[in-house]
């Protein structure tokens, strides 16, 4: 978080620290805390599901009342903590000022002096606008994706709250 904001001062042109840089400072700190809450909380759902679910005899149970509120209390910290990150972040890029700049000389004859037509600059910046809200992902892949790993892979009773990876779903669990 120091590095990322020392460079930003460093760029920015500020000789001193003052409330700006330590206001960025925080900012940074809290999207850096948040990712590691994420992924503290991550790893560790992730190590008890393939723990649980991969014993034959059960030695550990489901995590207790208190241990789940020690979880839900990280992820709403590390949610609050990204959700200041992005509201930085949006508020960093509306205050960007772009210009666009046509150099492209008008292809009138040299004894009409006709001014460049409007449409040029709008098609600039309606192609400026499209390359902002390009999609990065693709839906298909994602739907896709998800199916494979669901019913493909088997991971569709994941859920189930049995100690077993093969878990399937019973008649009698449906009516507990």
């Amino acid at each position: 978080s120091a590095l990322q904001t020392w460079s930003h001062a460093k760029r920015s042109a500020h000789l001193v620290i003052d409330l700006l840089t330590l206001c960025q400072l925080c900012l940074v700190a809290a999207g850096h805390l948040s990712n590691v809450f994420f992924l503290v909380v991550g790893l560790a759902a992730v190590h008890s599901l393939v723990y649980y679910k991969g014993q034959s005899v059960t030695q550990i149970l489901l995590p207790s009342r208190a241990l789940d509120s020690y979880v839900h209390t990280y992820v709403i910290v590390a949610f609050s903590l990204k959700l200041v990150e992005v509201v930085s972040m949006v508020w960093q890029q509306m205050s960007v000022d772009i210009f666009l700049i046509d150099w492209e000389r008008p292809r009138a004859a040299k004894d009409n002096t006709q001014p460049v037509s409007i449409w040029r600059t709008y098609f600039v910046a309606n192609e400026w606008n499209e390359i902002q809200s390009e999609r990065r992902t693709s839906l298909s892949v994602q739907l896709v994706g998800t199916v494979l790993l669901i019913k493909v892979f088997g991971l569709e009773n994941w859920a189930v709250s049995d100690p077993d990876i093969n878990s399937t779903i019973t008649p009698e669990m449906l009516y507990r």
